[in-house]
């Protein structure tokens, strides 16, 4: 067994676990509610509300394109580029013989 010294800080919860925090769920509910469903709602393939735009662009900070996804499967391709705001139509989708 090893010991560390200093790297875990002292519990506070006062739930004798060694936890610093307790987990607040109606907080966390909150939070998802405000930051993840009502927005996807509102734009379900997260390109034009400013905060799923910026979550997109920070999880892509070098700008890189998937071209490859694309053309190693082209009956792909409109679903991956399609940007809303609307659902994409059937007609577009790769599983639809109507492809156009």
């Amino acid at each position: 067994r090893r010991l560390f010294f200093g790297s875990d800080p002292p519990d506070t919860s006062g739930s004798g676990s060694g936890s610093t925090t307790q987990f607040d769920y109606e907080s966390a509910a909150r939070g998802e509610l405000q930051n993840s469903v009502r927005p996807f709602q509102q734009d379900p393939y997260g390109c034009h509300s400013d905060a799923l735009l910026t979550k997109r662009i920070n999880r892509n900070p070098y700008r890189r394109k998937h071209e490859a996804y694309a053309l190693s499967c082209p009956d792909m391709k409109q679903l991956l580029e399609w940007c809303g705001p609307d659902i994409i139509p059937q007609s577009k989708v790769p599983w639809n013989n109507n492809m156009n």
